[in-house]
């Protein structure tokens, strides 16, 4: 089992970490009935950066509230309580569906949501069923000469 300490270490030298098995495959198949009514291949992205290939979901606190057991998961907890300020509000939630012909996107980090200097992540992308995980690394800090330490709070 890896400690949060060790966790908060991956993110200072990685900047990502990964919580094993942290849903059950009963939660993933609820998380997918959930989002059903949204990811219909109907509505899709209205600019490259969206794509014009991938369905965008926003607000999905108040579309499908079962998600709350990702922001409410304890691991998760113990290191955002350790990562932000006090009185933080975790409310953000996003799917996004990419469908066969969507143009690649090069990996981003959303730099204004928090504004907290963490390591540019090495991104993970993982699918929410076990059909296959791809992982991609890439430290954007390190290419750019950056060589500041992230904040662990």
């Amino acid at each position: 089992m890896t400690s949060t300490a060790e966790r908060l270490a991956s993110l200072r030298t990685d900047g990502y970490t990964v919580i094993e098995r942290a849903i059950s495959p009963t939660l993933v198949a609820e998380i997918k009935t959930a989002l059903a009514p949204w990811l219909k291949g109907e509505l899709f992205g209205r600019n490259d950066f969206e794509g014009f290939h991938s369905e965008r979901v926003y607000a999905l606190l108040a579309k499908a509230p079962i998600l709350a057991a990702l922001v409410e998961h304890d691991e998760v907890l113990e290191l955002v309580d350790r990562l932000l300020p006090p009185h933080y509000l975790l409310s953000a939630l996003l799917a996004i569906n990419v469908h066969p012909g969507e143009n690649p996107q090069d990996f981003h980090v959303d730099d204004s949501a928090g504004g907290l200097p963490l390591r540019r992540p090495r991104p993970l992308a993982r699918r929410l069923d076990d059909l296959g995980a791809r992982r991609f690394h890439r430290d954007e800090r390190r290419n750019r000469g950056d060589s500041r330490q992230p904040f662990m709070g």
